[in-house]
């Protein structure tokens, strides 16, 4: 499979496996843009993934990078859960 932004994500969102590009990351259970963790997966009382970005945007104010940015919208806009980047998971998610 060809790895471009889009084809990490889907692998970060749907099949938990490791990809890459040269600014966008993910071993799986971890996004990172550049070497800043940018999305995290937890696990739900049932047992379910469930994926969370964190919020580095210019509205945030916690922006990093255009780039970054930009990752964390395609993350959004895949499916994962918007959060800030202090965002203090509930107890019924593990990791």
């Amino acid at each position: 499979m060809p790895r471009n932004n889009q084809n990490v994500i889907d692998c970060w969102m749907r099949w938990s496996m490791p990809a890459r590009t040269s600014t966008l990351k993910t071993n799986g259970d971890t996004l990172f843009s550049y070497d800043l963790k940018i999305g995290v997966t937890r696990i739900d009382k049932n047992g379910k993934r469930i994926k969370f970005v964190f919020d580095h945007t210019t509205k945030s104010g916690n922006f990093r990078s255009h780039t970054t940015s930009k990752h964390v919208g395609f993350a959004e806009r895949a499916g994962a859960i918007l959060v800030p980047p202090d965002y203090q998971f509930s107890p019924n998610y593990t990791k």
